[in-house]
């Protein structure tokens, strides 16, 4: 601790930039019966096979192997959402650093439509057509518990398997937990659309009935260099206040990772309950 800190009670920080470093990495990808964890300086990664209960280390170059992975592929590389533009450019990157090419999906693929896109849907749909099988597929990404909604199977070894009640209530915890680690998660899902190419390509007729592929989930690397320092600080019976505009849960994730606060006694303030505090209680809550 700085000397000049020593009369000092309270630090307010930020999470961004700070407690976290500033750049979104893939972190996470659940898809088949395998959960993967990438790590951006590693050129393995950690595979958890969730029916054998087995943990094994992969090399990112083997993972086109899994047909789950290549169908994610397409998908972001043929469906685009203005308001994710920069989270598409980083699972593409992922997807150059194991020698899947954007540029050859494009050439393998012809698109036919695009389904309007709303805030509120929260799903991005690409029609498009293989040009080698003549196959036409509705490929969709988004929001996972929007993509869920439209699901009726999932991939799973390779077979398109009924998504029962227990299946969906597995997937939404497994999301609910992505969630709680602070992670951007992204659903993706396809269907088989019939080979009659039609002049016009519903919403309700493309987004219906689909198959459920597999997760991404994005976060920042909390910021381990600042793990003594705020232990020594604790010491010192400083007390930490986190600050940002990011959401609840990604806010909670970096400051519990870093041991900045109690996981098991925490209580957020938003913005506006800060603005109605008068200086009394705000230099209360300070003490």
């Amino acid at each position: 601790i700085d000397p000049k800190l020593a009369g000092t009670t309270t630090i307010c920080t930020s999470v961004r930039g700070v407690l976290t470093n500033s750049t979104l990495n893939v972190r996470t990808l659940l898809v088949d019966k395998y959960k993967i964890q990438i790590e951006d300086t590693n050129d393995l990664v950690h595979i958890y096979n969730e029916e054998s209960k087995e943990s094994l280390r992969l090399e990112k170059k083997q993972l086109p192997e899994i047909e789950g992975i290549k169908l994610i592929s397409i998908i972001t590389t043929l469906c685009h959402f203005e308001k994710l533009k920069k989270i598409e450019e980083i699972i593409l990157n992922l997807f150059k650093n194991i020698n899947i090419s954007p540029y050859q999906i494009k050439k393998d693929y012809e698109t036919i439509s695009k389904i309007e896109q709303s805030k509120e849907k929260k799903i991005s749909t690409t029609v498009a057509m293989s040009k080698e099988t003549q196959e036409i597929f509705a490929f969709s990404k988004g929001n996972p518990k929007k993509i869920l909604e439209r699901c009726t199977r999932i991939l799973i070894n390779n077979k398109k398997v009924e998504l029962t009640y227990q299946l969906r209530r597995k997937l939404r915890k497994k999301i609910q937990k992505l969630n709680q680690h602070g992670e951007k998660v992204i659903a993706f899902a396809y269907k088989g659309l019939p080979f009659k190419r039609l002049n016009h390509y519903s919403e309700k007729f493309s987004e219906n009935d689909m198959i459920f592929i597999g997760l991404i989930g994005l976060s920042e690397d909390p910021n381990l260099n600042l793990i003594p320092i705020i232990e020594e600080a604790k010491k010192k019976n400083i007390k930490f206040y986190v600050l940002s505009h990011l959401r609840e849960r990604e806010v909670m994730a970096a400051a519990i990772d870093l041991k900045v606060i109690n996981p098991f006694y925490f209580e957020s303030i938003t913005g506006s309950d800060l603005r109605e505090f008068n200086e009394a209680k705000l230099m209360k809550l300070l003490s």
